[in-house]
């Protein structure tokens, strides 16, 4: 957006000061080197992020974005400016599940007190889904099993 522009027009949906400011969640993949700055500077914390899957490749495919930066080196980065972090982990059937959960949650676990929670919840899905990838939604049985594992991961 080019600047001298009225401010409201430069709040996107995925603005780190909507999570800042009203707990909405972010994938961090437009934030820009003086975007951190500003946040570590100015002590934004805590801010919200998506994470998916905290394996890159996986998170690309997640993100439709294959430019996608590393998520844990920047959610290191923030930790070390002092920014505290509460996540969320969509959590898709055969795509973020498994191996893939199991790792992103030791990932994001490690990273405590910087990472405050992490909130794991199913996909949502709706009948607009042109042009997307296939996603299986989650059956009651999935719940179930995903519920035992993340429960015994808190204890």
């Amino acid at each position: 957006m080019p600047q001298g522009q009225r401010k409201t027009l430069y709040i996107r949906d995925e603005d780190y000061r909507y999570s800042f400011l009203y707990g909405n969640f972010i994938t961090l993949t437009n934030l820009s080197e003086k975007d951190f700055q500003r946040v570590i500077e100015q002590r934004l914390s805590p801010l919200y992020i998506s994470v998916h899957a905290t394996d890159p490749d996986v998170r690309k495919i997640l993100l439709r974005n294959d430019h996608a930066p590393n998520i844990l080196d920047m959610i290191d980065k923030l930790i070390a400016g002092g920014i505290r972090l509460n996540t969320q982990i969509v959590l898709m059937p055969g795509v973020n599940d498994g191996d893939i959960l199991d790792r992103s949650i030791k990932d994001l676990s490690s990273r405590y007190p910087g990472v405050n929670s992490l909130a794991v919840v199913p996909v949502g899905l709706t009948n607009h889904r042109d042009n997307l990838p296939s996603v299986r939604s989650i059956d009651m049985s999935y719940a179930r099993k995903a519920l035992r594992k993340i429960t015994q991961v808190q204890q």
